[in-house]
């Protein structure tokens, strides 16, 4: 804090870090399991931001900022916040069974995206610039609760759903319905940390 009062009396303004990424607390990264320690998963990846040019990928589990843990994503937003703009950092981050640590800069730019809430499932529509691998076509699970039908067709939180029976979905509320009244047969393409799967429903 004493940082940035003084950073605003020297410049007139604090500009403050941007790393490009939302997460959101979860236990279950990608399988289900509470076996291994909790952490936030990255359910939104901006393109060219500073985590997805250095090494961030969708569906990540971030255990950790300079070696410190955050149980919730206040937590870690507000840590971000606090740091100015070219802030050098390091994630530790889980990606399936693997752990690794990634060092980055920070820009200083805002990035503040909003959520549907669907009920058992909470969904965002990404913006329509940017490539695939950061930002596909369709909508991120940022919440998909434990004991739903999403949930037990095998979709997780920070999956990305690209296509329902081979055609992208189109709003919050078809998803939401289709997911929790699947009938007979259908497919799901989904983004699960920069991978590409298919979940076919019987």
């Amino acid at each position: 804090m004493a940082k940035i009062v003084r950073e605003l009396i020297s410049n007139g303004e604090y500009k403050r870090g941007w790393l490009g990424l939302s997460v959101t607390a979860a236990v279950d990264a990608q399988d289900g399991s509470a076996t291994q320690p909790p952490g936030l998963i990255v359910n939104e990846l901006a393109c060219n931001s500073p985590a997805e040019r250095q090494g961030v990928r969708l569906g990540d589990v971030i255990t950790g900022l300079d070696d410190r843990a955050f149980s919730t994503e206040q937590a870690f937003r507000n840590a971000i916040s606090l740091l100015p703009a070219n802030a050098r950092i390091t994630l530790d981050v889980r990606r399936g069974e693997t752990s690794q640590k990634l060092g980055m800069t920070l820009s200083d730019s805002v990035d503040r995206p909003d959520v549907s809430d669907q009920g058992s499932v909470i969904v965002k529509f990404p913006s329509e610039s940017g490539s695939p691998a950061c930002v596909p076509a369709g909508a991120v699970l940022v919440d998909v609760a434990p004991g739903s039908a999403a949930y037990s067709i095998g979709l997780r939180t920070g999956d990305y759903l690209t296509a329902i029976n081979g055609k992208p979905p189109v709003s919050a509320d078809q998803i939401g319905s289709v997911l929790e009244s699947v009938e007979g047969s259908a497919s799901l393409d989904i983004l699960r940390a920069g991978t590409a799967y298919r979940i076919d429903v019987q």
